[in-house]
């Protein structure tokens, strides 16, 4: 054929007849390009996911996210309603201080924050103690009651248990002493943590309140449990406060007993040392060692302040006047007075007489005299006065050097006598507080309370407090969400089969021709009652219906495609079996059929036929393999004309035992030009492609090849594979058609659930075409 070698981009006109007009058909490319709105990519290459293509895998697969959500809320909705109530009995307590004076509590308005927080810690570790849990297990006998005894597993316990015994041998019996000790030692271990883990203490914040809970199945025996578990800690927190005070108690009688003996012996120590030293007191009022000392003090200190102030005279030179009254002479105011009356009758006499006037020069000389012989007088006081100070200076150092020596021998004797007076003074003081003490804990011993009050006796519960309902299936929706999404996700990483023409043209790289529903699931909308007989034909015998609307898209496809080629022959084919080939094939050729074109469908699968039943043809003695192997057979012995106007088939025939070997043999070559002679278009019906050459072969005599691929079916690595063999043998694959459709797959512009409104609309009008009859088959007899 000349058309199978052309360029892509040139159109090819047929002139099947001379009564037929031509017919301009167009094949459809691979483009590197864009098509129906995406790009095409390489084989190999890894698609690129946004979130809105995540929210597209979710919704496509809707089903099983749902049903993964159902069965993980189900789950844990048994598990909520089978699981056994639990009820908490809750009581609250107070933690009293002790008496601060009390000798089990020195120290404790001192302690920090911190060292009061860890008392309360501690409390509440002992609240959740083993010890306390044996003591309740033994005073209620519980190994014996419902509460604690073994029941059925429940139903996921009894599954995981038959699971673990499948890979796990069980234990061997044994008989003996020591294995029922064992045993018994164990199920009380069990018993002791059972109890262990229903109990629960906290601490109310910055208060010394400790709420106290127990679980149990029974609300009135939890309310028991915790009654006694409260009762045996009060009784051990009793027990452990008096023994404390007795072992204080003893303490103290021993301390007391060192305390007195230390006492009498520094007494005896302090009477010894004041006997031998002749001592009667050392106190600083009855010390005369220490008043003569100070007197001696006093008298030195005089002297020096005496002696200093004459030197000071003598070297100021001052007159008698300024001298103190001690050194001054007796007639020392005698002289001053007759000097005095000298100077005053020289001056009255001077304001009478001449300077020179011999009373005045007189009386002159004898004031010089009387001054001379009073400084003389003074020089001469206050060096003796000096003289005089000095030497009792150094008698009163002579003194106080005396008086020194003896207070410092005095004074060793008194450190030492203070010493053991303090020594008697601390024991005196020792023993009185270890006496009072004493005396207090005698009267504890008697008393002592328990620290630890009840506020809250325990409550009797009147909810469960587990199962949480509502938290267990808040968290079975939220895992069952996220389980059905990564549901989803798994699926669609797993499943790598077709589900939709963006698929095709995402994945593949090849362009799509449309979608075809699948009619098996929505037979209403599809215009079927019942069973159909003929599926194939349904397309024309409903034109209006989702069926027909999408054989005709994928008619358009194929015929407005550019760039333009005349078809004349086109394969049919799969990658696998079981993809709608042979319904694809005949329900484009009836469509494609009509008054005025002639098609003809030849089935081309000499493995597997089908065509002929397709078209009720009862046996399969005439056909291709009949018009390829016999020289007297003609076209018109074997082609048939179908119920549909312009539609003509050519069964298989025979089956041959080399089908491949038929199909490319020379009598084939020479057939495809009687067949494009006679019929407008020629669709071949071929075996799949992968695990069988004779759709290659085919593809390679043919001006095309439609490529059907069943939704969910399939690997794109098969189809990869199918397309690569195809293209191997020089063949050109026109488009790829999506067969078996689910609703939610897009074709015919838009989702079909899009359409089936569309169609409602439209089918409802009052020029609503009817469903055409079926015309009988009968052969055709053209020369």
């Amino acid at each position: 054929m000349s058309s199978r070698n052309l360029p892509p981009d040139e159109s090819i006109t047929l002139n099947a007849a001379p009564e037929r007009s031509p017919v301009e058909l167009r094949a459809r490319v691979r483009s590197s390009g864009h098509f129906s709105g995406g790009p095409f990519l390489d084989r190999g290459e890894e698609p690129s996911y946004s979130l809105n293509d995540y929210i597209g895998i979710i919704l496509k697969r809707k089903r099983a996210a749902v049903l993964v959500f159902l069965v993980v809320l189900g789950l844990a909705a048994v598990y909520t309603y089978t699981s056994t109530r639990i009820y908490r009995s809750e009581a609250t307590l107070e933690i009293d201080k002790d008496n601060v004076n009390s000798i089990n509590n020195i120290g404790e308005a001192l302690s920090p924050v911190w060292a009061q927080a860890e008392t309360f810690s501690t409390q509440t570790e002992i609240l959740r103690s083993r010890n306390l849990a044996e003591k309740l297990l033994d005073r209620m006998k519980l190994g014996d009651t419902p509460e604690f005894t073994p029941q059925e597993p429940s139903f996921f316990v009894a599954i995981l248990d038959r699971a673990l015994s499948w890979v796990s041998p069980p234990p061997a019996v044994q008989h003996s002493d020591n294995y029922e000790k064992s045993r018994d030692a164990i199920r009380k271990d069990q018993l002791v943590q059972s109890i262990s883990s229903r109990v629960s203490a906290k601490r109310e914040t910055n208060s010394r309140l400790l709420r106290v809970s127990m679980e149990a199945k029974d609300p009135e025996f939890g309310q028991k449990m915790l009654q006694n578990y409260i009762d045996i800690y009060l009784e051990q927190n009793l027990n452990k406060r008096r023994m404390v005070s007795r072992e204080a108690g003893s303490w103290l009688t021993a301390e007391l007993k060192r305390a007195e003996d230390k006492l009498v012996g520094s007494m005896a120590a302090l009477v010894q040392f004041t006997n031998q030293h002749g001592m009667v007191s050392l106190e600083d009022n009855a010390n005369h060692f220490l008043k003569f000392f100070d007197k001696a003090a006093e008298g030195l200190v005089r002297s020096k302040e005496h002696r200093v102030q004459l030197e000071a005279f003598q070297r100021e030179g001052q007159g008698i006047p300024v001298l103190p009254t001690e050194v001054k002479p007796l007639d020392f105011q005698s002289v001053k007075e007759k000097l005095s009356l000298l100077e005053s009758e020289y001056m009255q006499m001077r304001e009478i007489y001449a300077d020179d006037y011999p009373k005045l020069v007189m009386l002159r000389k004898q004031i010089s005299f009387l001054k001379d012989k009073i400084s003389d007088s003074e020089k001469k006081v206050v060096t003796a006065a000096v003289e005089t100070a000095k030497a009792q200076e150094m008698l009163q150092q002579e003194s106080f050097e005396k008086a020194k020596r003896e207070a410092m021998d005095n004074n060793s004797l008194g450190v030492q006598y203070a010493v053991f007076k303090k020594e008697v003074e601390t024991s005196e003081q020792i023993y009185r507080i270890m006496l009072q003490k004493s005396k207090e804990m005698e009267l504890n011993i008697q008393i002592i309370g328990n620290n630890v009050n009840v506020v809250d006796a325990p409550t009797m519960p009147v909810r469960p407090v587990k199962p949480r309902t509502a938290l267990n299936l808040l968290i079975g929706a939220f895992l069952g969400l996220v389980g059905g999404i990564m549901a989803a996700l798994f699926l669609e990483h797993v499943d790598n089969s077709v589900h939709s023409p963006e698929d095709i043209e995402k994945h593949l790289g090849l362009p799509s021709l449309g979608a075809i529903p699948d009619i098996n699931k929505f037979k209403k909308l599809h215009e079927v009652n019942g069973k159909v007989k003929t599926p194939e034909l349904l397309a024309c015998e409903a034109p209006k219906s989702p069926l027909a609307e999408a054989v005709r898209n994928v008619k358009a496809s194929i015929f407005l495609s550019a760039p333009a080629a005349s078809i004349s022959t086109l394969v049919v084919s799969s990658a696998g079996p079981r993809e709608g080939k042979t319904f694809t094939a005949v329900s484009i050729a009836s469509v494609i059929a009509s008054g005025n074109k002639k098609v003809l469908i030849v089935d081309a699968d000499l493995r597997k036929p089908r065509v002929g039943r397709v078209f009720g043809q009862k046996d399969n003695s005439a056909g291709l393999t009949t018009l390829l192997t016999k020289d007297d057979v003609g076209l018109h012995k074997v082609v048939r004309r179908s119920s549909v106007p312009g539609l003509y088939y050519l069964s298989a025939g025979p089956l041959p035992p080399n089908p491949a070997g038929l199909l490319e043999s020379d009598r084939m070559m020479g057939l495809l030009p009687q067949l494009k002679d006679s019929f407008d278009l020629v669709i071949f019906d071929s075996p799949p492609v992968v695990g069988f050459s004779d759709a290659r072969i085919l593809a390679a005599s043919c001006d095309g090849v439609i490529l059907v691929v069943k939704e969910r079916y399939l690997p794109i690595g098969i189809i990869r594979q199918a397309d690569a063999m195809i293209s191997s043998a020089s063949g050109r694959i026109l488009g790829v058609v999506l067969n078996m459709a689910s609703r939610g797959s897009s074709y015919y512009g838009g989702r079909y659930s899009r359409y089936y409104s569309y169609y409602h609309y439209y089918s409802q009008g009052p020029y609503s075409v009817q469903r055409l009859g079926r015309v009988e088959d009968a052969g055709i007899r053209d020369a």
